[in-house]
Formats: C-alpha cells, structure tokens, sequence
C-alpha cells in the first residue's frame, strides 16, 4: 500500500516533520521526498501554512516537537489549545457552511483536465549553482538518518514542472550532492526525457501536472518501484475504495442531516420571530 503524506507548498523542513508522524503510525518501506521547493530556504511559509503540515496529526510528542520546530514563538497558543482559533467561529456561520458538497479528494491536487502549452518557453541548462539552500540539505539529511533507522529507502525526486526550468542549475548542484553522499535521486531535468513528460500537453498550469501527466507519473514510480524493490503485496489487498465510499456517504448523511437541522431552526425562527 502507499499513501500521500504531502501538503500543498510543504518546505523540506515541513515534509521531514510529515514523514516524522507519519512514521510513528506506519512503516513505510520506501519515502519519496518531492525537492521542487529545495530553493525555499527557510522552514515554514508561515503559521497558516503549518496548521497544513501538522494539524491533520494527533496530538504526541513528535506532533509538539514539529509545533515548536517550526512555528513562531508567538503563534504557539493555537496550536497547543485550538480552540483559541476557532471559539468564535460559529459567528461567521451561514446556511452554505451545511450544504453537501460533491467534491471529495483522498489527498493531494484535485484532478484537472486543463492543458497548459508550456514546451516552447522551456530550455535545458546544464550549468551548476553550488548556493544550495543550508536549510533544506540540513532536513534532508535528517530525514536520511530518520529512514536509515525506520529501515525505509529514501528516495529524493524532481519532477520537471516549466515553472522550475529556471533553477535548473539549482537542481544539478543538488544531484551531484546528493550522489556524493550516497543518496538516491531521480531528477527530471537531467533524465534526458524529462521522465517522460510532455510538455506541452501533460500540465493543467505551469506547476502541476494534469491529470495525463498523473497518469505518466503514476506509471513511472509504479514501474521504477517493481523494478528496483521487492515489495511484497498484502495477501488480501484491503478495499480501500469500499472504505472511501462508505466513509463518503456517512459524510454525506451527516452534512444532510445537519443542513434540515439548521433549515427547520431557520423556519422555527422566522415563525418566532412573527
């Protein structure tokens, strides 16, 4: 089984500590750690987008060690007492908050159909940028040492998204890096194919890849991990679409159910209020 551990816009810092509590739940055989935001060379985005990276996660010891890694000093009230944040939040309520939406994902982008032409602004460029972000090596490099000792393969990746054709040289120095210390990368600026991607038809925009372009990489990382390990498969795969969509409708007959609550109350207080 696999399953996404990423969060939108994740520093290096932020995915060392996702792996760190996903860790304390599962025993992952092989870690992939997307580097598209290795030049970010800081550890957090910002308090808002750590309530991405860490609030999906019951509250432990390693879930107080991310807070105090990564979160500002002065913002660690919400995340130690949430209700600070949202006490007042039923004042913002209104009856679109109780609607059933249709829209549900497992983890990651929402699909996306659109095609974004973007080969002919691309360029390959062999050139070398040995500034390489302090910060993101130092949690590579941690989570390294995290997998060595969970006995999990890491296994660093770039997949060639046009928006990061410009830091190419970026991405060279961080290979030969990475190789110099032994570690597996799969960079694909310097796969001669870019993976197999084309660029022109496989991105809804400049940074994500459509839903062809996830159906190539799926199929890339599928075969590369058949290839290379032997994973053994669970005798009786587990149903996990089964699980989804029960999981769906409970949703979906909750949120109805609170949807009529809130309609008769509305109704109730309009008779009142006559």
């Amino acid at each position: 089984n696999s399953f996404n551990a990423a969060t939108s816009s994740t520093t290096i810092a932020g995915s060392y500590w996702r792996a760190k509590l996903a860790f304390d739940y599962q025993s992952p055989k092989l870690v992939f750690l997307d580097c598209s935001l290795l030049g970010a060379g800081f550890k957090s985005f910002g308090t808002e987008w750590e309530h991405r990276v860490i609030d999906g996660f019951w509250p432990s010891k390693t879930y107080f060690e991310a807070v105090n890694d990564l979160v500002p000093k002065e913002d660690l009230a919400e995340f130690y007492f949430p209700p600070i944040l949202f006490h007042s939040r039923w004042i913002a309520l209104d009856i679109y908050d109780f609607y059933r939406h249709e829209m549900y994902y497992t983890g990651g982008a929402a699909y996306g159909y659109e095609i974004c032409h973007a080969g002919g602004v691309v360029h390959k460029d062999d050139s070398f940028d040995d500034n390489l972000p302090a910060t993101s090596l130092e949690y590579i490099e941690k989570l390294k040492v995290l997998c060595d000792e969970k006995g999990a393969e890491l296994i660093l990746m770039v997949i060639p998204t046009p928006d990061k054709f410009p830091n190419q040289p970026t991405f060279n120095s961080f290979e030969k890096w990475a190789k110099e210390k032994g570690y597996i990368i799969i960079n694909g600026f310097t796969t001669g194919d870019y993976l197999g991607l084309d660029l022109d038809n496989d991105f809804k925009d400049t940074a994500h890849l459509n839903i062809y372009g996830s159906d190539k990489m799926t199929k890339y990382f599928g075969e590369y991990i058949t290839k290379n390990y032997d994973l053994v498969r669970e005798k009786k795969p587990t149903d996990y679409f089964a699980i989804y969509d029960e999981t769906n409708d409970a949703l979906k007959k909750h949120c109805f159910n609170k949807l009529k609550d809130f309609e008769e109350a509305e109704r109730a207080q309009g008779v009142n209020a006559q």
